[in-house]
């Protein structure tokens, strides 16, 4: 389990934005994405390879957004687990136990924090959990 990778994703649900490559972050990603520099520990992947993953069932699909957003409109393969529920880790942990692909967050825009708050509490959940597996 500990090669489960967390992918982090911000955009607009429109997917009308341009691909945007963490690996080359540079001074008009800085603009674009103005949180990333704030979560390092991330991956991340352009909008262009988040359409064809989608469409190839290569990740779990995660909107953070609360569920009034999700219900208002949502990429039709994703799940909706917001950070903020109280049994997010719970819904989390279930997921990686029942499918074990990695996991690709998406929330509202450009400076949403929510998919990144999610994928840090995300990871978080999951080092703790194999703490316990290992350790316990």
């Amino acid at each position: 389990m500990k090669n489960i990778i967390i992918i982090f994703l911000s955009f607009f649900l429109t997917l009308s934005l341009p691909s945007v490559h963490a690996e080359s972050l540079d001074t008009t990603s800085d603009k674009l994405y103005p949180n990333r520099k704030f979560y390092p520990q991330l991956n991340y992947i352009s909008t262009k390879e988040m359409v064809t993953a989608v469409k190839s069932g290569k990740y779990n699909v995660i909107d953070a957004r609360p569920a009034l957003g999700y219900k208002t409109l949502h990429i039709k393969e994703a799940d909706n687990f917001s950070a903020n529920d109280e049994k997010f880790n719970e819904k989390i942990m279930a997921l990686i136990n029942k499918n074990i692909k990695p996991i690709a967050f998406y929330c509202g825009g450009l400076a949403c924090l929510k998919s990144y708050k999610a994928s840090v509490k995300t990871i978080a959940s999951s080092e703790k959990f194999m703490g316990s597996f290992w350790y316990g």
